[in-house]
């Protein structure tokens, strides 16, 4: 069925304008029906809304986020840094976790998989014996960058996540 445009907008304002609820269920055509319920709905969510919501959930709202001149200028870490406080996102310094696989890649350096799911790949060239089963602790490093560790100490080698 083909409707023209300037009859379906003007029954679209005489909804929308409506002061009681609308049937739009006797509406013969399903495109029609449909388009009847959306401007019934998007007239009567503002107000179902502020109905629904409790006064703990508003108050609970988090910090906006930051605008455009907050971050102008600033580094990435910087801007990084702002949206995380912003989101009420802590920072961490290390993690820990046990190697489920190690594979090489085409250079031999080693790629984990951790409990986590986390990917991470060595970045430097040394030798670094790692199993699967290993305990681990990554620490954040100078310059960006990440060292790995066996839990029991030993040698650091830098890696880089890459999932």
């Amino acid at each position: 069925m083909r409707i023209t445009f300037p009859l379906l907008c003007a029954g679209l304002v005489a909804v929308a304008n409506a002061e009681g609820p609308v049937d739009c269920s006797a509406i013969p055509s399903d495109d029609e029906r449909l388009e009847c319920y959306d401007v019934a709905a998007a007239r009567d969510a503002p107000a179902a809304a502020v109905k629904a919501a409790p006064a703990a959930a508003v108050q609970a709202t988090p910090a906006a986020a930051p605008v455009p001149e907050q971050t102008f200028g600033k580094s990435a870490e910087d801007i990084t840094a702002i949206i995380a406080e912003a989101a009420g996102v802590e920072d961490v310094d290390e993690i820990s976790g046990s190697v489920i696989s190690v594979t090489r890649d085409a250079r031999g350096r080693f790629v984990l998989l951790l409990d986590s799911q986390q990917r991470w790949r060595q970045i430097g060239a040394e030798r670094f014996k790692i199993k699967a089963g290993d305990e681990i602790v990554i620490r954040r490093a100078a310059l960006s960058s990440f060292a790995l560790q066996r839990r029991s100490g030993g040698r650091k080698v830098k890696v880089r996540r890459i999932d």
